[in-house]
């Protein structure tokens, strides 16, 4: 796997196993010996050993010895693995996730093995070392607000979340957070990174109430099966959110929102469409361009960073841009995995251009846009700027010191800084959110 691959799988959906759960709820059995035998084959060399060990659905993403050994490599770049220990053993529907600590070198990571119930390894993942504790941002007064817990949707996919209320506001309003791409918890976490719990509490402890979940991706995605699209992964919990928002006493019902980041940005505009009580619509990085385009330019930038491997990197460019070009025609089959997803899965996006519902909604809007963001960029911002124009409920901020996550620094930002960083939402996204909100 080359470093264009790797990075694009680190940043995003991890290695292998698309669709599972990045945490488990249930505690379960789970054969520790035989994840640890998987590692262990691959750190000896050992790739044919560790190809024996794949389930189908790993063969048919085309995972072979060659594979493995060139995803070694990849990882142990910058050093051996140094280090590997138990940290969980968890229980996901009829998979069983190992996950260890690792080292390779000096940098701390999260090492993921996922056995079916056939005892093949059915997923493989890198992921941030367990983060640090969360350090409170400067913006928030933890006096000034209160948690409750709430439930989203109904079996077999409720989902739990937390609804964040100011103090001694009797009919606050109100924000529902949506996700962005892959599975998250309520806080949206990326590494040291919680900005859904930034939202939450900063906006909180200025006023405004805050509803966030976790994702039906992150608690059920080992279940959910490979036809799934937005309208399950996203929108149903969403409008679903929304309505529990609506319904709790200290929520003034006529001034609820939805917040949706990155992926939610993208389909937030079919949520506010499909739902005619909402007060307002709030984008962060949010796109309305076709995902395989984007995919592309983060192609090319990710490449960019690769310097001590410009030629690999240049053709593992070409031949994923021609595999998205394809898919943007829809050549793929449905059923052909890409990026991590099914075809169809982006072929479901396809089929709802943001454009299109944005045109049906007449509510106002407020568009955010951080300038070191490489995964939405500047050209998407001034995008919603046409599809807006002569607009008068609309805002617009632009943020040149931000990146995708909303969080302050310098250069555009990169799949390390999310992965091993530790920041905040900016406090002038809060401000800014707030005064819109309690308008």
């Amino acid at each position: 796997m080359s470093r264009v691959r790797a990075l694009v799988a680190m940043s995003a959906i991890g290695i292998w196993g698309a669709g599972l759960p990045t945490s488990a709820a249930a505690q379960g059995d789970v054969d520790v010996a035989r994840a640890e035998a998987f590692v262990r084959h691959l750190e000896r060399g050992e790739f044919a050993s560790a190809d024996s060990m794949v389930s189908p659905a790993m063969r048919e993403a085309g995972v072979t010895p060659a594979m493995l050994e060139q995803t070694w490599a990849q990882l142990t770049s910058q050093g051996e693995l140094a280090a590997l220990r138990l940290e969980s053993k968890t229980a996901s529907g009829e998979f069983q996730v190992v996950d260890f600590a690792a080292r390779f070198g000096a940098q701390p990571l999260k090492v993921r093995v996922v056995i079916d119930t056939e005892r093949r390894v059915t997923g493989f993942r890198l992921l941030p070392a367990t983060p640090a504790p969360y350090e409170l941002p400067a913006y928030v007064d933890t006096t000034a607000f209160e948690e409750v817990a709430v439930q989203i949707g109904t079996a077999p996919w409720q989902l739990e979340g937390t609804l964040t209320l100011p103090k001694g506001v009797a009919r606050a309003p109100a924000v529902v957070l949506v996700h962005g791409s892959g599975a998250h918890d309520r806080d949206e976490t990326v590494g040291g990174n919680r900005p859904f719990r930034d939202l939450a509490w900063g906006l909180a402890s200025q006023g405004v109430a805050v509803l966030r979940y976790d994702k039906r991706t992150w608690v059920h995605g080992a279940r959910m099966g490979p036809d799934i699209t937005v309208e399950q992964e996203v929108i149903e919990d969403a409008l679903a959110a929304l309505a529990v928002a609506r319904a709790q006493p200290r929520v003034d019902a006529a001034r609820v929102y939805v917040l949706g980041h990155s992926l939610g940005g993208m389909l937030g505009p079919e949520i506010a469409a499909r739902d005619t009580a909402l007060a307002g619509l709030v984008v962060l990085a949010g796109t309305l361009r076709p995902m395989a385009e984007l995919v592309i330019e983060q192609l090319a930038y990710l490449g960019g960073l690769d310097t001590n491997a410009a030629a690999e990197a240049q053709a593992q460019i070409a031949e994923l841009r021609v595999a998205m070009e394809r898919l943007g025609r829809r050549e793929v089959p449905p059923d052909s995995a890409a990026m991590g997803a099914p075809a169809s899965y982006y072929y479901d996006l396809m089929d709802r251009p943001a454009a299109d519902f944005l045109a049906r909604v007449a509510m106002p809007i407020f568009v955010l846009q951080g300038g070191r963001d490489y995964q939405v960029t500047r050209t998407d911002y001034e995008l919603w700027q046409e599809a807006l124009a002569g607009r008068a409920n609309v805002r617009f901020e632009f943020y040149p010191e931000l990146s995708h996550l909303f969080t302050p620094g310098t250069g555009m930002a990169t799949p390390q800084e999310y992965m091993l960083g530790t920041g905040h939402v900016a406090a002038e996204v809060i401000a800014d959110l707030a005064e819109f909100l309690k308008r």
